[in-house]
């Protein structure tokens, strides 16, 4: 039966895994889909998981390690820092044009997944100065929205 093994943020990564595990004789498949986001960007940044059959999870692992594509600590939900930023800013930017409730909630979030990556503290204060100001322009529409139609009844 195949499960899960690891999810990629990047389908680039996951399908050289699903190869190399093939051309090891290890069935080997990836699922998943590219983010809005990257379909607008043209990139490759999604959620796709690389299924493994599930006796063959230790065989597996050393041989991804052993190929550098994890590494020997990385837990099997990778994280990189500069994804969550970039997905940050792109809602915050978007929460300025479309829907601003729905994209500025997904910015925070992006923003908090971020914080929980990122380890340096002069780019957390950055990047945190800079979503938070960004999120002022929609947020004060949506103030000035709820005013009006409340003062309109």
């Amino acid at each position: 039966m195949m499960k899960k093994f690891k999810r990629f943020s990047d389908q680039l990564e996951a399908q050289m895994a699903a190869q190399l595990l093939r051309a090891h004789g290890i069935e080997a498949e990836v699922f998943g889909a590219k983010e809005y986001t990257s379909i607008l960007l043209g990139s490759s940044i999604g959620s796709f998981d690389l299924l493994v059959p599930e006796e063959k999870f230790s065989q597996v692992a050393e041989l991804l390690r052993q190929e550098l594509l994890i590494a020997n600590d990385e837990p099997l939900e990778m994280a990189r820092p500069e994804l969550y930023f970039k997905k940050a800013m792109l809602y915050s930017v978007f929460s300025l044009i479309l829907l601003p409730v729905v994209f500025n909630y997904y910015s925070l979030k992006n923003l908090q997944h971020y914080l929980q990556v990122e380890k340096k503290p002069s780019s957390r204060r950055r990047v945190v100065f800079l979503i938070l100001i960004l999120q002022i322009p929609s947020l004060w529409m949506v103030f000035y929205l709820i005013r009006t139609a409340l003062a309109a009844i």
